[in-house]
């Protein structure tokens, strides 16, 4: 798993900057009356009765009218921040802060409707700005925490209010001219619209510079009264187990632990089941709460049930395939926040949303996944409020070229559960009316539900219903005040015929994952095709098509680009949508900051990753005779010529490009790679030599040789190594890490270069290593911390081809590490021993299932060299079968020279 660093799109909001120094104006602690006196308050019509507080004693407002203090000194108007502690006894509209008397011009003052806290200001000509608090009120009989901040620039206050530490990202208020009377007062528990405050309120705090939302949340976190903290599940690294069909199942011990309460374990609550007579996975989820109610975070371990007497070479197969169809038996709309899976995005907010709170990453007692979709609505106001899916983003039928064909479908199903029981939720599909209005006249609905506390199965009914066109697949609908849950919605269409590409990982939490959620690099798709076409069943044949054209559509479909290049990676799952028709690139919505995210990695290219895209096209090529994938392999060979061609030093083909395309929002073009690695010329030179064979093209001959040079230019004749590549000059020598990768894959690039088997040797002698159990071979040749399943198996493959009888040992552990590494699911391969495992660059390996992990095992049992489209044998076994550190034997080089017609045109049969 490559873990890389996030740099996220830019998005502006309104700074405010601190101008004054950082003081505390004003505080009140409410202790006492004459301690009130002191701070220079004056009564309303009588004085508050002192309560018990959060620190201390606290005001209780519910028989008086207000307490006033001198502005004067207490209170900076032209930027401050203000906070308190409030108690609020019911859902009545409440008054609590004010300057100025609201209602007035020239006023300011906080207060609450129903539902939320509300930060008003208004100006000289009496017209008012709003700023509204993040989320509902809760009438609980606890403490919370208001916090407003505002900052006068030129002639507009800029203002927001925070409600328990939470802030929005933005400043929701702006409004010009506001300055009250400085001579004047400011009052709490004022007289206003709604009456008496009735509140409790305690340490009321004024600050003359605008707090930060970091600063707030910190605040409320180290101050609430409350035990706040949420226990800890720990599963002790067992988040996977495999199991032999018919073998009993024995849970797992789970630890749960919470920072009052100490040892929780026995109150953890278990959900799924595990029939070992059926193979599958299973789901089984663990939740506990403290006792003040907090919920630890979900945990999900995963059972798999199989048939561990199957080949391994089968199984690794059955993960690649059912890792490309996870998301294409059914036609899904929710499975879990951020999938490559989701179709349309719950962006049609309808009735009284001002209240409407959601959660798409709800990770507590949720059906199946990561994650759940809770939907939050508290009103006491008779009204109504519903969420409709929608193709694209806020699309109410108004685009021509949206919504999808689901013909053949007979019925949507999804699963829902109530928070308290006997919610009433209808749910609905299509019926959006517009321009280019859902086929599916009028809405299909499920009527009015009474939801369950437990997870329940519904359906809504199609068979027989026009679907050849829907904007709107999925929505629902509410007329109270429910808290409810939704999961796995989904069309009961198979799609295994759609394009798409492999998901690269395998992750365990939604939250900490997310960049790989939904992330397909092109060199793992490359690869799984590559695996596909090396056993050529007929099934595979269809697979290898699907993501060759999988490539070549994303070649000729960038949302940018038409030069020939490919992104470093896609999205998981289906590659277009209908509206934009381009290939979809990984991302992920982040809900606190309301805005789209992608990784700069993925969005850019790679040399070596177009190279693997031409290697599979190519022999897709070679084994269907269509010139289309030839094309396309060479308008990539084009882009590499034009785009990364250096003839510094010792030549051969440049990085890429890094970054995101320059366009009228973004005027920063792609950075430019200037470094030369020896792994992607390594990729280019068969891939060039092989179009040169095909075509008899010299330019494509000129061009491997160009690429060649600069590998052989990093050969290390005295130690027998490849060194990584170069500097950005382009000529120095990058000492600095020596990967083990370049040494396999030279062999199986360069066949007949003898001389550079020699690398094997040191990788042997420098790589190996033995570690959580497992023997194979470390990324980087330095650190040794951990095994490298991925390049294990290249090692494996390079040794077979060599001759090593020690290939046998290396593919034996892989094997070993396919039913009992962490993580793995008695079928792939993950990347690594353990979580962590260092490369020496800004990426590390972690024990997550793996496509590529997957792909390299397959062509080390099969022996296929994807980079030739060829197959050797086995070497002959013998009692040296250790993974030994030993030097080649000469006879074992004249095997090769026999099996290795090296310059030929490759048919496609084996």
């Amino acid at each position: 798993m490559k873990i890389i660093q996030l740099s996220c799109a830019i998005y502006l909001i309104l700074s405010m900057q601190v101008t004054q120094a950082d003081t505390l104006l004003f505080h009140e602690s409410f202790d006492s009356l004459d301690q009130m006196q002191v701070n220079g308050a004056s009564a309303g019509s009588a004085w508050p009765n002192i309560v018990p507080g959060v620190v201390g004693n606290a005001a209780d407002f519910s028989n008086s009218t207000r307490v006033c203090y001198p502005l004067q000194g207490n209170l900076d108007l032209s930027q401050g921040t203000l906070e308190f502690w409030v108690k609020t006894p019911n859902a009545n509209r409440l008054g609590f802060f004010d300057i100025g008397g609201l209602g007035s011009a020239n006023s300011r003052g906080i207060f609450k409707n129903a539902d939320h806290i509300i930060m008003e200001v208004k100006n000289v000509s009496n017209s008012f700005d709003q700023a509204w608090g993040p989320a509902p009120i809760a009438h609980d009989d606890r403490w919370h925490l208001v916090t407003a901040v505002w900052q006068i620039q030129g002639t507009q206050t800029n203002f927001k209010v925070c409600w328990d530490g939470a802030c929005k990202s933005n400043y929701d208020g702006i409004v010009s001219g506001s300055n009250p009377n400085p001579a004047g007062n400011f009052c709490v528990g004022w007289v206003g619209w709604y009456g008496f405050s009735r509140s409790q309120i305690d340490e009321l705090k004024v600050y003359d510079y605008v707090k930060t939302d970091l600063a707030i949340l910190e605040y409320f976190n180290g101050n609430t009264p409350y035990d706040e903290t949420v226990p800890v599940i720990d599963l002790n690294g067992i988040n996977t187990q495999i199991l032999q069909i018919g073998q009993p199942y024995v849970l797992q011990p789970v630890c749960a632990t919470d920072n009052r309460d100490g040892d929780i374990s026995a109150r953890v609550v278990t959900r799924g089941l595990v029939d070992s007579s059926v193979p599958g996975s299973y789901r089984l989820s663990f939740n506990v709460s403290d006792t003040a109610g907090n919920h630890a975070t979900e945990r999900v371990r995963m059972v798999y049930v199989l048939d561990l007497s199957a080949d391994s070479t089968s199984r690794a197969f059955d993960y690649l395939t059912s890792t490309m169809d996870q998301y294409h038996t059914s036609f899904h709309i929710y499975t879990d926040f951020n999938s490559g899976a989701n179709h349309a995005s719950p962006s049609g907010w309808m009735g009284y949303t001002d209240i409407l709170q959601v959660d798409p990453q709800w990770q507590v007692n949720c059906y199946s996944g990561l994650t759940c979709f809770k939907n939050i609505w508290e009103t006491a106001l008779p009204s109504w409020v519903g969420i409709r899916w929608l193709q694209p983003d806020s699309n109410w039928a108004n685009l021509a070229a949206a919504g999808f064909d689901l013909s053949g479908a007979t019925k949507v199903s999804f699963y829902a559960r109530g928070e308290l029981g006997n919610e009433p939720v209808e749910f609905v599909a299509g019926g959006v009316v517009g321009t280019y209005p859902d086929s599916l006249q009028p809405e299909a609905s499920t009527g009015t539900l009474s939801l369950s506390t437990d997870w329940t199965r519904y359906e809504i009914p199609l068979e027989g219903l026009d679907l050849t066109h829907i904007v709107s697949p999925f929505g629902w609908l509410v007329r109270n005040d429910p808290i409810f849950y939704i999961d796995e919605v989904k069309y009961d269409v198979d799609r295994r015929d759609r394009l798409r590409f492999l998901q690269s990982f395998t992750i365990l939490d939604n939250k900490t994952e997310f960049p790989l959620l939904n992330t397909a690099y092109v060199y793992d798709n490359a690869l799984a095709m590559l695996a596909y076409i090396a056993r050529g069943s007929e099934d595979d044949l269809s697979r290898a098509r699907l993501l060759a054209d999988a490539l070549v559509y994303a070649q000729e479909n960038d949302r940018h680009y038409n030069d020939g290049r490919l992104r470093n990676a896609y999205m998981s799952g289906d590659l277009y949508d209908p509206a934009p028709s381009t290939a979809k690139l990984p991302g992920w919505w982040d809900i606190q900051a309301q805005q789209w995210y992608e990784d700069e990695f993925n969005v850019s290219t790679h040399t070596g990753n177009v190279a693997w895209a031409m290697l599979a096209l190519i022999t897709y090529y070679e084994v269907s005779g269509e010139t289309r994938y030839l094309e396309s392999a060479k308008r990539m060979g084009d882009w590499v010529e034009q785009f990364t061609r250096d003839d510094r030093g010792a030549g051969g083909y440049m990085g890429g490009y890094e970054g995101w395309e320059q366009t009228a929002t973004n005027t920063t073009p792609p950075k430019k790679l200037l470094y030369k690695a020896t792994e992607h010329n390594i990729d280019l030179y068969p891939a060039f030599q092989r179009l040169f064979l095909i075509t008899g093209d010299d330019v494509w001959r000129q061009r491997a040789e160009h690429a060649k040079t600069l590998v052989d230019s990093m050969w290390n004749n005295t130690e027998g190594f490849f060194w990584t590549g170069t500097g950005d000059d382009g000529v120095t020598v990058n000492r600095d890490n020596i990967p083990v990768d370049i040494q396999a894959w030279a062999v199986m690039a360069i066949p007949d270069d003898l001389r550079i088997r020699r690398g094997l040797v040191w990788a042997k002698n420098n790589c190996a290593l033995s570690r959580d159990g497992f023997s194979g071979f470390d990324f980087n040749c330095s650190e040794l911390d951990g095994v490298w399943f991925e390049g294990s198996a290249q090692m494996a493959l390079a040794l077979r081809m060599n001759g090593d009888n020690s290939s046998r040992f290396y593919r034996s552990e892989i094997q070993k590490a396919q039913t009992q590494a962490v993580n793995t699911d008695g079928r792939g391969i993950v990347a690594a021993s353990h979580d962590g495992v260092t490369t020496g660059f800004n990426w590390e390996y972690f024990s997550r299932l793996h496509v590529g992990a997957t792909s390299w095992y397959l062509f080390a049992e099969l022996g296929y060299n994807p980079y030739w489209h060829q197959y050797v044998p086995d070497p002959v076994a013998t009692t040296s079968n250790d993974g030994g550190r030993t030097a080649m034997e000469p006879f074992l080089l004249l095997l090769l020279l026999s099996v290795f017609v090296y310059r030929r045109r490759i048919s496609g049969s084996r």
